[in-house]
């Protein structure tokens, strides 16, 4: 991931860059460029309406950064970038028609499994509102046990601890918590020398 500080307008970009493999299931026509870009287009926008502008932080420390910012609070964006080369994920996108098919995230070797279908809304022990892109993109941003030490990946696992809260967007709902900003605060953390980073509210 990278991290793109704005001064002018008060926000964090975390922006992740995407190699696709662009795969077929048996029996569904070749992806056309035209498709290739609307998927992109859809997964981005998703991405960006389920996670972007929701996370406020704010900064305290010895920096100048720090000093100068004591006041503000920084709004938290994510994006996708689709690139062919110094991509920080492979995503294999596989055109389907089978809506069992699952989707996953390889934490350790930074491969995504997604498909066509990942931009749909199910309905999933009786909650509507997830969609599969949303869900596998918090795994992307940290929410994965392989992330850190301590860290929590699909809530919706039997004995995870927040097993119970059926809302949550990596449980089988579509909400976001405070704890889905761990790693990428941990992240922030290493930017700028004698600079915290704190979770300062979720709108």
């Amino acid at each position: 991931m990278d991290f793109i500080l704005n001064t002018r307008n008060n926000t964090v970009l975390v922006q992740q860059k995407w190699k696709y493999n662009w795969l077929n299931e048996s029996g569904t026509t070749p992806w056309t460029l035209e498709q290739k870009r609307n998927m992109h287009h859809s997964l981005d926008a998703l991405i960006w309406q389920q996670w972007a502008g929701h996370y406020r932080v704010h900064v305290t420390g010895t920096s100048v950064f720090a000093r100068d910012n004591r006041s503000t609070v920084f709004t938290i964006n994510f994006d996708i970038k689709w690139v062919q080369t110094s991509e920080h994920w492979t995503v294999n996108m596989t055109k389907t028609t089978n809506p069992r098919t699952v989707s996953s995230v390889n934490w350790n070797r930074r491969v995504m499994n997604l498909d066509s279908l990942d931009t749909r809304v199910k309905t999933l022990s009786g909650i509507t509102g997830q969609r599969g892109i949303t869900h596998e993109f918090g795994h992307s941003i940290g929410n994965s046990t392989f992330a850190f030490r301590g860290s929590h990946g699909d809530e919706y696992r039997s004995g995870n601890t927040f097993f119970r809260d059926r809302a949550s967007i990596m449980n089988h709902g579509a909400q976001l918590r405070q704890r889905h900003l761990d790693f990428v605060l941990r992240e922030l953390q290493t930017l700028i020398p004698n600079t915290t980073f704190h979770f300062n509210a979720l709108l």
